[in-house]
């Protein structure tokens, strides 16, 4: 996967962000129903925030649902289909093939505390 630093958007990289986005989804029924369905372990949160950018829109929230990698079953495939949890609570359904400019971070649930 492609990661480019120089994307507008910096919200994934706020920890602060992330937890007040996490806390956003704790209490959204339709999220936690997409996560449960499609997450390698349910019991755990999303972990994986990701921006991105087709080159005319900006992207940034959690992935909570999509394909599974081949390579790794624990990891996101972003060439295709994924489902991303924005900062205003929508579920959108992102086509990753279309992304030009990529970034992810990993937020583990210790960062939290």
């Amino acid at each position: 996967m492609m990661t480019d630093t120089n994307l507008a958007l910096d919200g994934i990289h706020s920890p602060a962000w992330r937890v007040a986005l996490l806390g956003r989804f704790r209490e959204d029924a339709r999220a936690m129903r997409v996560w449960s369905r499609q997450a390698p372990d349910s019991s755990r949160f999303p972990s994986v925030f990701v921006a991105c950018s087709n080159g005319m829109h900006d992207l940034e929230g959690m992935v909570i649902g999509g394909r599974r990698d081949p390579d790794d079953a624990e990891e996101w495939d972003f060439s295709g289909t994924f489902v991303l949890y924005d900062e205003h609570g929508a579920i959108l359904d992102v086509n990753g093939w279309l992304a030009t400019d990529w970034d992810t971070v990993i937020h583990l649930a210790a960062e939290d505390k």
